[in-house]
């Protein structure tokens, strides 16, 4: 179980495919969380259906559905020190 939590209500699509979120850190701070474009590559399938794949309420729904992971992630960049929190 990790002390950091995606908060999220604040999901958001930014530019080029990124997804954004605040994040409540061990410390209690919030800070941005970005996940990268590459983050969803793996579940985009064949380049066919990249476009259909690729669109923002799927985004959403796979940072929903890996919410465990994403926070694991963040919790372990966290713990390297990075105050930055991205997700690859």
């Amino acid at each position: 179980m990790t002390n950091t939590k995606f908060l999220l209500e604040t999901l958001r699509l930014a530019d080029g495919g990124k997804v954004v979120c605040a994040v409540q850190t061990p410390d209690g701070a919030v800070r941005q969380s970005v996940i990268e474009q590459s983050f969803f590559e793996e579940f985009q399938g064949s380049p066919m259906a990249r476009s259909a794949q690729n669109s923002a309420p799927r985004q959403l729904r796979i940072v929903a559905d890996n919410v465990g992971y994403l926070e694991a992630e963040a919790e372990r960049q966290w713990q390297q020190g990075q105050t930055q929190l991205v997700i690859r």
